[in-house]
């Protein structure tokens, strides 16, 4: 102070005694000083006149009213309404309230604070107060209060207007700080036991530079070393019950918030609440080491950032080792500060409005950030002491009911576990053209090891990246109940050796790439029960050694640009009860070795560009089975490339495919093809091709309105056998083995009408065991036929009606053991014939032949070498047997 005008209660009543005024206006006489009006044993009136400098007399007001103040009682220092110009720093002490309601103070250019709690000075005997041990702690100063009142710094100042530290139950209120040299805060504070801001505003300061790092309007602060807190006691106490609330940010660099730590040191309880921040070039709200923190209510308005939540700072990108912003130590490094670190944060941010627009000045253009840091390296703070080497996660952190407008980023979680991410939506409405990171942006960010972290009910929308973006060995409880829609990139998206619980009852729309896509080693539980639609990429994408070890499960994927559902070179445990509609190319696609351990089972699969379900280049099924496919513009199901079904292809429905029902190419194998539904295909019902495989046969399918074979095997390919299907209306044959195909069985049991070629036809080294107990009507050419050396050990007990030309014809050096007890019915030109060089080894034995233009006929090439006995012969209308010789 520079004038000791310290007096007593009792004295200044003393001298109030003398005077006439009425009681509650007494004024002091010239010997009390006339620097005050004492109003009542509470109030203090300083007699000061506006325009004029007053830091003088009203610290001297200050001072008397804290000597007349006591804990039981509060005194309050009354400052007439005007402007009035500060020259030097205000002191305020316990116990007493400055009211500058109505009042405007302006800092002329001289180095100072507006105001400090307590003083570096003398006071209560002991020399340099605020640094001393009488204030450690909360210690220093208590019970203080300033009401109203434009505060206002002057940008030649270099000092903070307002520094707070080591005090208990410090409010403020309806106060206006306004400006302030460019490179401080405007309030800071530092261990503070009840901090209190209710319904003040904080405005017009912008920093010209942010080269010496970043400026809060209010920060909360540790006092560890001169350089960032001096005047004080630099034990490094932390802030405690603070409530800022009802208060108005505007045109400032930050607005709430901390940005240096002291390693173990946990400012708590802290809510900031109900605020309003608008055109502030950085972030609103900046939690640093904050436990106990309810950020809610809060209205960000044309922000360059949000909230960032933190338990570290960042590493510097020059390759720098020091980590400035983190500190070790206290008493200017003389001491290290040894605290447990926290990671349960046990905090909220809840229900805010975040409207994000581009800020060149901001680095973090994101709606909210909550993040750790893990050291695995030897780093050192800004008190070029050594960082213990340890992952400083965050976790217990709820994000819930915000609603984030931005033309950033919308969520980002790094090094987090244990959030809960909930209810919020995330929207992002542009990117501005002059943003260099303006296609990268994604909705919710989960990164660099996060852990459990749950993501709920979420709206998120138009992101230039991806909606959801989990990576970098993050692992996320569920992924649930979620709406994406028109991001760049994947709606839903893991890589990275990440992993999951559920994703589950999402819907996914209108994204630029895939709806759900798993990359690069991921994992999850489960794909269940979501939608995705309108997605130019594939509904639901598993690449890259990725898998899905709970299955994909009764989701619905329509309109995706690519695959509905597809794995390449990667693992699911089943794949069932989803629809796919209407998909650029496969409906369910596994790609590249891929394995689908359990059944692909119970989809319904509709129009889709290429096959409705496809195995290619090596990958693994255990089983295909009852899968309704229709529409699809290539074949239903679709084995390629040496892919593998372990079990059944077995009670599918396949209708209206552009080329094939059921198909196996290129050394495809499967156990068998059993029991499915195929019609109206364009090409074959069922086709097994170039060396492929079923092992244990194709039995019990029906097959009808294929316009090429209703069974093909083709190329070298096999099977067991071929038994009780029923084919009709094949555009060519019913069942048809070509080009060295074989079976280790017999063809037997089948029942198969109206095809426009024959029945049942083996052609080019194709071979059978037996080819028996068929039933065979209404042939365009022949019921059964042989062809360019094929080979069949007995054609027996089958029945043929109805054939355009021969009911069982050999050609072109085929060879059949024996032809026995067949029915051939109403064949125009023979019952049985042998052309070619054909040859019956065994005889032509017990059939009967009806209704044919000849009975039995041989040419001159071919050769019966057994007995013709015990043929039946009926209305022939010509020879019975003619073997030519």
């Amino acid at each position: 102070m520079k004038r000791n005008i310290a007096r007593s209660v009792t004295s200044l009543l003393a001298a109030a005694a003398i005077m006439t005024a009425p009681v509650g206006s007494l004024s002091l006489t010239a010997s009390a000083s006339l620097f005050a009006q004492v109003t009542s044993q509470n109030v203090i009136v300083p007699d000061v006149r506006p325009g004029e400098a007053i830091s003088d007399k009203l610290n001297e007001a200050l001072l008397s009213a804290a000597e007349m103040a006591d804990d039981n009682k509060t005194v309050t220092v009354r400052l007439p309404a005007g402007t009035y110009f500060l020259d030097s720093a205000l002191h305020i002490y316990s116990n007493t309230t400055l009211d500058a309601t109505g009042c405007t103070l302006i800092s002329d250019e001289s180095k100072h604070n507006l105001f400090i709690l307590g003083t570096n000075s003398s006071y209560m005997g002991i020399n340099r107060y605020n640094s001393s041990e009488q204030s450690k702690g909360y210690t220093s100063v208590r019970n203080v209060t300033v009401k109203g009142g434009v505060w206002e710094g002057n940008d030649k100042n270099t000092n903070t207007p307002i520094r707070l530290a080591h005090a208990t139950n410090v409010t403020f209120e309806n106060m206006t700080v306004r400006g302030s040299n460019m490179s401080t805060h405007q309030v800071e504070a530092a261990g503070i036991d009840g901090f209190y801001v209710r319904n003040c505003t904080f405005c017009d300061f912008t920093p010209l530079s942010y080269k010496s790092g970043h400026f809060e309007a209010i920060q909360l602060d540790v006092p560890i070393n001169t350089a960032v807190y001096n005047s004080s006691y630099l034990d490094g106490t932390p802030n405690k019950n603070v409530e800022i609330t009802g208060c108005t940010f505007s045109n400032v660099s930050r607005g709430v918030g901390t940005h240096s730590m002291l390693v173990g040191a946990y400012h708590s309880n802290i809510k900031i609440t109900d605020n309003t921040f608008i055109n502030v070039q950085e972030e609103a709200i900046v939690a640093l080491n904050y436990l106990d923190c309810r950020i809610s209510g809060n209205k960000i308005v044309k922000c360059g950032g949000g909230i960032i939540f933190e338990s570290a700072k960042f590493k510097p990108s020059s390759g720098d080792n020091k980590i400035s912003s983190m500190h070790t130590t206290v008493f200017d490094g003389q001491q290290e500060y040894v605290s447990d670190i926290l990671y349960d944060m046990h905090s909220t941010i809840f229900d805010n409005d975040i409207d994000i627009t581009y800020s060149p000045l901001c680095s973090r253009m994101i709606g909210i950030r909550v993040h750790g840091l893990e050291l695995d390296e030897q780093y050192v703070g800004g008190d070029d002491m050594p960082l213990p080497i340890t992952n400083y996660y965050i976790s217990g952190v709820n994000i819930s009911n915000n609603r984030i407008t931005t033309e950033g980023g919308g969520i980002l979680l790094d090094d987090a576990r244990d959030i809960i991410c909930q209810s919020n939506s995330v929207v992002q409405t542009g990117v501005n053209q002059l943003d260099k990171r303006a296609d990268a942006y994604d909705g919710i960010y989960i990164t660099t090891g996060c852990q459990n972290i749950s993501v709920l009910n979420n709206n998120v929308s138009g992101f230039t990246r991806h909606g959801i973006l989990v990576c970098s060995d993050s692992v996320t409880g569920n992924i649930l109940s979620n709406e994406v829609s028109a991001c760049g990139k994947n709606g839903i998206y893991f890589t990275g050796s990440t992993s999951s619980s559920d994703i589950r009852f999402n819907k996914v729309t209108g994204c630029g790439a895939n709806g759900i896509a798993l990359a690069s080693k991921s994992s999850v539980r489960a794909i269940v029960s979501n939608t995705v639609s309108s997605n130019a990429g594939s509904g639901i994408s598993v690449s890259g050694g990725s898998v899905v070890t709970g299955g994909i499960n009764s989701n619905i994927a329509e309109k995706s640009g690519e695959y509905g559902i597809a794995l390449s070179g990667s693992k699911s445990s089943g794949i069932d009860h989803n629809t796919v509609v209407t998909s650029g190319s496969s409906g369910i696609y596994l790609y590249g070795k891929s394995t689908n351990g359990g059944k692909i089972t119970s989809n319904s699969i509709s129009g889709t560009g290429t096959s409705g379900v496809m195995l290619d280049k090596a990958s693994t099924a255990a089983s295909i089975t009852s899968n309704t496919v229709s529409s699809s513009g290539s074949n239903g199901i679709y084995l390629n490339g040496k892919s593998t079904v372990k079990g059944s292809i077995s009670g599918n429905t396949v209708q209206k495919t552009v080329q094939n029902g059921i198909s196996l190419t290129s050394g495809s194998k499967a156990e068998k093809i059993a029991s499915n539904k195929v019609s109206t295909n364009g090409k074959n019902g069922i086709f097994v091709y170039s060396s492929s495989k079923v092992d244990k046969g194709i039995t019990k399918n029906t097959v009808s309105g294929t316009k090429r074979n209703g069974i093909l095997i083709d190329k070298a390919s096999s099977a067991e056998s071929i038994i009780s299907n029923k084919v009709s209306k094949s555009g060519q044959n019913g069942i048809y083995l070509y080009n060295k195909s074989s079976l280790g069985g017999d063809i037997s049991g089948n029942t198969i009408k109206d095809s426009k070629q024959s029945g049942i036809a083996l052609d080019r080294n194709s071979k059978s065991a037996k080819l028996t107990s068929n039933k065979i009507s209404s042939s365009g050419k022949n019921g059964i036929y042989l062809y360019s050396s094929s080979r069949i050990n007995g054609i027996s007990d089958n029945t043929v009606k109805s054939s355009s030309r021969t009911g069982i014809a050999l050609g072109s050096k085929s060879t059949v053991k024996t032809i026995s007890s067949n029915t051939v019915t109403s064949s125009k030109v023979s019952g049985i014939s042998l052309l070619d060089k054909s040859s019956a080894t065994g005889g032509i034995n017990k059939n009967r032949i009806t209704s044919a233009g000849t009975g039995i006929y041989a040419d001159k090439s071919s050769k019966v070498k057994g007995k013709l006995k015990s043929n039946e012969f009926d209305k022939i209308k010509g020879k019975k047997t003619d073997i030519k010789k």
